[in-house]
């Protein structure tokens, strides 16, 4: 087995790979760090902030942002909005202006005023003909998320599906049978109790994410916030949900599909993720655990 641990796109890479060598665990890392370096908001040379500096201006773009702004905006049209990469300005009024190592805990009263936008989504311009992005003036991107679950995916695919298992904090997928043969085990963590799991499941072949409240929140005056924000109020949402943990086809799936899931609450996400081929586990905030009828099909 040969394994690394790094750090990208804000936060932790872990590789687990059967039967591999050294230089596939390099071709690996290096793929995040080209990938971080197109799709962060956080560095100011990135690709995408270089577009954000042209607003309402064509921009050519690379092959990797402009897949990930194409699989964005496809998620916004198949969510109704529920999933929308195009929050940012409402995740900087919420505080999240930077890193969130820089972010968590702190407290104060954010400088930044919250302000309707004139434009959303449904405003930006894709041209894959010249493979360019339109984006109207107002509106900035957040990637992290996706970005993260299409990076994974993209990895395993330069690993032509291995017997291995990428995890990008959280967003993940596992390939092959495992090191045993009989799958990867994966551990769903207890929202309230972060040294336990509340189950584990068998997976290869797909994906899984895990979105909730309870990971990425901080404070600001004597508001607590947390990154997930309802798009129809521009406020970090307020859910029974603590966590929704999903099974996908793929990392990208899985990570879109979790956080929508969780924005919708279990009687709409778990319609929405059996539309699919998904399953789903959802925990509310009481400690209540809702599962779709396929979960059972990954139960260790």
């Amino acid at each position: 087995m040969e394994t690394r641990e790094f750090q990208a796109m804000g936060g932790t890479v872990e590789v687990q790979l059967v039967d591999g060598a050294p230089e596939d665990l390099d071709c690996v890392q290096r793929l995040f760090e080209q990938h971080e370096q197109c799709l962060s908001r956080f560095l100011p040379w990135s690709e995408l902030e270089r577009m954000h500096a042209k607003p309402a201006t064509p921009f050519n773009a690379s092959p990797t942002l402009f897949e990930v702004v194409a699989a964005g905006l496809h998620w916004s049209r198949a969510t109704n909005g529920v999933f929308d990469p195009t929050v940012r300005g409402a995740l900087e009024a919420c505080g999240y202006d930077r890193t969130f190592r820089e972010v968590a805990g702190t407290v104060g009263t954010s400088t930044l005023e919250r302000q309707r936008a004139a434009h959303s989504w449904r405003d930006v311009k894709l041209d894959r003909r010249s493979r360019t992005i339109t984006l109207p003036g107002g509106v900035r991107l957040d990637l992290g998320g996706i970005g993260k679950g299409f990076t994974v995916d993209r990895a395993i695919e330069r690993l032509n599906h291995e017997n291995v298992m990428i995890n990008a904090s959280g967003d993940l997928f596992a390939s092959g049978k495992g090191p045993g043969g009989g799958g990867w085990i994966v551990g769903v963590q207890d929202p309230f109790d972060a040294s336990r799991d509340i189950t584990t499941i068998r997976v290869y072949g797909r994906g899984v994410a895990t979105s909730g409240s309870t990971g990425r929140s901080w404070t600001r005056g004597d508001t607590r916030y947390h990154h997930l924000i309802d798009t129809r109020t521009g406020h970090s949402a307020e859910s029974d949900v603590a966590t929704a943990t999903v099974v996908a086809r793929d990392a990208t799936h899985a990570d879109v599909l979790a956080k929508a899931a969780y924005l919708l609450g279990p009687r709409e996400g778990l319609e929405l993720v059996g539309r699919y081929d998904a399953a789903a586990l959802f925990v509310s905030n009481s400690g209540d655990v809702v599962t779709t009828t396929r979960w059972k099909e990954y139960t260790t």
